[in-house]
């Protein structure tokens, strides 16, 4: 699973932002702490959500790993899709919308738009119990080995649309110029293999194969 992506902000929308990894620009639907806290320049690290569907590929961003992990917590209640949990969060800090369903205060979450009564109370139903793990020590830096690493960002290209072929021979050009055991630097690496790769192709250069 793509967990986050390390770049520079290229710019900021009212509901997202786009992010320069490696010369690739992925645009990032984000909670409003992230769009408040940074501006056009900065070099972030930001936890993401990749979501596939048959309307295509849609990315979250969050502030930190509370912030991501409420919003799955969220989405495992019936009837909160990825709308309306990003909705929830927008309008609610962490802390708050934890303490409100844990207490049951269902006139605090339907604040949110598109939050109606019932559907309050069904949050609080089905989360009341099962948010005691979260807390801000949840926001740790990826921790992992090289082949973690590697089968991450591995999942991750093949859902942005590369193949087994362009990933491998990215991946072995990318080692071969130095280990990599952080997943976000892997990941930018291999990104910008990928994209000198497409050029060397387009220019009709024809592509190498790996030693």
């Amino acid at each position: 699973m793509l967990r986050f992506l390390r770049g520079e902000i290229a710019s900021i929308g009212s509901d997202c932002l786009t992010l320069d990894v490696g010369g690739m620009g992925f645009e990032i639907i984000c909670t409003r702490s992230v769009l408040k806290e940074h501006k056009v320049g900065d070099v972030i690290k930001i936890p993401v959500f990749l979501h596939v569907s048959d309307g295509g590929l849609s990315l979250y961003g969050f502030c930190d790993e509370l912030e991501r992990d409420l919003f799955f917590a969220l989405r495992r209640v019936k009837g909160v899709g990825n709308k309306l949990a990003l909705s929830m969060l927008r309008s609610l800090p962490p802390q708050r919308l934890i303490r409100a369903i844990s207490s049951g205060a269902t006139d605090e979450l339907i604040t949110a738009p598109g939050v109606g009564k019932r559907m309050a109370e069904r949050i609080c139903f089905e989360l009341k119990e099962g948010l005691g793990g979260l807390s801000p020590d949840l926001s740790e830096p990826f921790k992992g080995d090289e082949n973690a690493a590697e089968k991450t960002v591995i999942e991750a290209l093949k859902i942005l649309g590369f193949n087994d072929r362009e990933i491998v021979f990215a991946l072995e050009c990318t080692k071969r110029k130095g280990v990599i055991s952080d997943e976000a630097q892997l990941l930018q690496a291999t990104l910008r293999e990928l994209q000198r790769n497409q050029v060397v192709v387009s220019n009709g250069s024809g592509q190498e194969t790996p030693d």
